[in-house]
Order: structure tokens, then C-alpha cells, then sequence
């Protein structure tokens, strides 16, 4: 019979060990928690402490992987408060570039090789201005520390650069629908609608208003709105055509009672219901990664799955960051901010991982 005291270290080690990759691995270290690896530290202490006094070969066992972890973080910590040593606004830098990488995923994730006559403009200019304001705030670390921002501020401005032409690319596509045939029209504006019914039911459905995003939904709103503008002015309107107005009417309806709702929700939440909701969603996103991504084999992932966690996780980054400007004292929100990042950057790796394994690259 297994011993349940041994049962439990392993479980801690564990533990300690996903704190430490979801937290540390990969990560820049110049961004990370000093408090936080060494609570990480502590408890793998605590786990050799408690192996060698049990006279077991798996105790042994546990004790002598612990011992090799607490090398490894130990060290770990050691490069952290090196890199830390170039100050506050190297590590603001640092988390720039973070943030820049989010855009960047995203952007490859809804834009590049995807038919420019379906895709969301509004979407677009989100991702463009988040890009502006990353690019003005790194012109004006650039004078402080440009050693750590210079190449970041290129890649930068390069992107937003190309974005910023993409967008005119995405207008031209669109409007040269013009030249399709009525009901190539048809289909295609349906083909529209249908992928903003797809975001708001990733993002929307059966979630929680204390954690949902109102500017996603006035996003979706607004192109189905310029949608069933382009439906109404075709010059015929078939009976599929006048069904799929009545359909995107009703949804605009029913969409902005949603989001009349979702304000009121949240203005009369506490903030610390608001903070608590908001990680309950990030707790509930990681979940449904473990069960759907978690130690299966990348090449059979679904990554329209993925994509559509990493989105909800980004809108409930941009709701515990708005938080955090206003409430620049609450501890826990911004503990909550930094796992919500970490976990982006993990996915966003992911990503590339699974898209490389159904390449035909690694099938671990």
C-alpha cells in the first residue's frame, strides 16, 4: 500500500515544479518575481527536509530529484537578480516586448495567410494601436536604456509598419467583392457574420459578465453592424440574402442588450469581486488547456481550440492591466497580471510548437 505521506511530497515537487515552468522557464528573466522563485525555493526545502526523515526508497528518490531542483532554481535566482541589476526601466523594456510579443501572436494567429475579405478590421486597428502605444513607450525608454530596447523597438515598428499596410491590403480585398457575382456576395458577407458569431461564442457565451470585455463585443457589434450594411445595399437580395440580414439584425439586437448588461455588471461588482473573477477565468482557461493540450501529442492538437483560449486570456489581461492603472496598490490583481502574461507567453510558445508538429516537425 502506497505510503500517502510520500503521496504528498510528490505531489508538492509537483507542484513546485509547474510554478517554476508556467513562472521561470523560457521567460525573461530581467521581469521576473524575485519573492516568487524564492517562495518556490522554500518549498522544495521543505520537501527534502521531509524525504530524509522517512527511510524509503522512493523517499530517497524524492529527496534526491528535489535536491537537483533546488540547484537549478537556486541558480536560476541567482541569474535573475543579476539581470535586475540594469534597473526598472531595462525590466519595463523587457515587459514591452512581452506585450509586443501578444500582438505579434495574435496577429499570426487571425491575419497571416487567412483570406484578407474575411477578415476583422476592427480587430486590426486594436492590434495597431496597442503596437502605437508599446512603440511611443520604447521611444522614451530608448533615451534611458537604449541597449534594451533598441532591436525590440525595430521588430516594432516594423510590424506596425506592416500592419498598418496590411490594413489597406484588407480594405482593397473587401471592396473588390464587388466584382463577384450576387450570390458570391451573399456567401461571402454570411461567410463575415458567421466568424463574428465564432468570436463571440469563444468569447461571450455562457461566460461570466464580471469578466468579459465590453470593447470585444462593441468590436463585434461594429462589424456585423458594417456587415449588414453591405447586405442591404446589395443590388439583389435573394432569399438566402433577406434570411441572413434577419439573422445578423437579431444578433446586433441581442449583442448590444448583452453588452449593456456586461457594463452594468461590472460597475456594480467591488473591485475585489472584479479581481477575483477575472483570475476564477484564468484558472478556468488553464484547465480546459490541461485537458485539451496538456501531454498530448501536438500534431493532433486542435489549434482553433488554442487560439480561442488565447484570446479569452488576452481580454482578461486587458482587464486586470486597466485595473492595475487605476488601482496600482492591489497586490493581488497584479499578481494575478503577471500569471495571466506568463501563461500567454506559455501558449503563445505552444502554439508554434503545435503548428511545427503538424509541419511534420517533433511529435512530442
Amino acid at each position: 500500500m502506497a505510503d500517502p505521506t510520500l503521496d504528498v511530497l510528490q505531489q508538492q515537487l509537483d507542484a513546485l515544479q509547474g510554478q517554476y515552468a508556467l513562472r521561470f522557464a523560457n521567460q525573461p528573466r530581467i521581469t521576473r518575481d524575485l519573492p516568487t522563485i524564492d517562495s518556490i525555493i522554500e518549498g522544495i526545502k521543505r520537501v527534502i527536509s521531509a524525504a530524509q526523515e522517512i527511510n524509503d526508497a522512493t523517499a530517497r528518490e524524492i529527496a534526491n530529484t528535489a535536491k537537483e531542483r533546488l540547484d537549478l532554481y537556486t541558480a536560476e535566482r541567482n541569474e535573475i537578480a543579476r539581470a535586475q541589476q540594469d534597473g526598472p526601466d531595462a525590466r519595463r523594456a523587457s515587459e514591452l516586448g512581452s506585450l509586443a510579443n501578444i500582438v505579434f501572436g495574435r496577429y499570426r494567429r487571425h491575419f497571416a495567410g487567412k483570406d484578407r475579405r474575411t477578415r476583422d478590421l476592427g480587430l486590426l486597428g486594436e492590434m495597431i494601436t496597442d503596437l502605437t502605444a508599446i512603440q511611443s513607450e520604447m521611444r522614451t525608454l530608448q533615451l534611458k536604456v537604449p541597449g534594451a530596447v533598441n532591436e525590440n523597438l525595430d521588430i516594432v515598428s516594423s510590424n506596425l509598419e506592416m500592419y498598418t499596410a496590411e490594413r489597406g491590403e484588407i480594405v482593397s480585398s473587401i471592396n473588390s467583392a464587388a466584382t463577384l457575382s450576387a450570390n458570391e456576395v451573399t456567401d461571402l458577407l454570411g461567410t463575415r457574420a458567421n466568424l463574428q458569431f465564432d468570436i463571440y461564442r469563444v468569447l461571450f457565451a455562457n461566460r461570466s459578465r464580471t469578466t468579459r470585455r465590453p470593447e470585444s463585443l462593441q468590436r463585434i457589434i461594429d462589424n456585423l453592424e458594417q456587415t449588414l450594411d453591405r447586405m442591404k445595399g446589395q443590388s439583389y437580395i435573394s432569399d438566402t440574402a433577406r434570411s441572413n440580414i434577419k439573422i445578423v439584425s437579431d444578433r446586433v439586437a441581442l449583442y448590444r442588450e448583452e453588452l449593456a448588461k456586461i457594463k452594468t455588471t461590472q460597475k456594480l461588482a467591488s473591485l475585489d469581486d472584479l479581481v477575483d473573477s477575472l483570475r476564477f477565468e484564468v484558472d478556468a482557461v488553464m484547465n480546459e488547456y490541461r485537458s485539451n493540450f496538456a501531454g498530448q501529442d501536438r500534431a493532433t492538437r486542435n489549434l482553433d481550440l488554442l487560439s480561442g483560449l488565447v484570446d479569452r486570456l488576452i481580454d482578461v489581461e486587458k482587464l486586470m492591466r486597466k485595473l492595475a492603472q487605476t488601482y496600482t496598490t492591489h497586490e493581488r490583481n497584479n499578481v494575478n497580471l503577471a500569471i495571466t502574461r506568463d501563461t500567454l507567453a506559455m501558449f503563445d510558445r505552444e502554439y508554434r510548437l503545435i503548428e511545427e508538429a503538424k509541419q511534420g516537425g517533433n511529435r512530442t
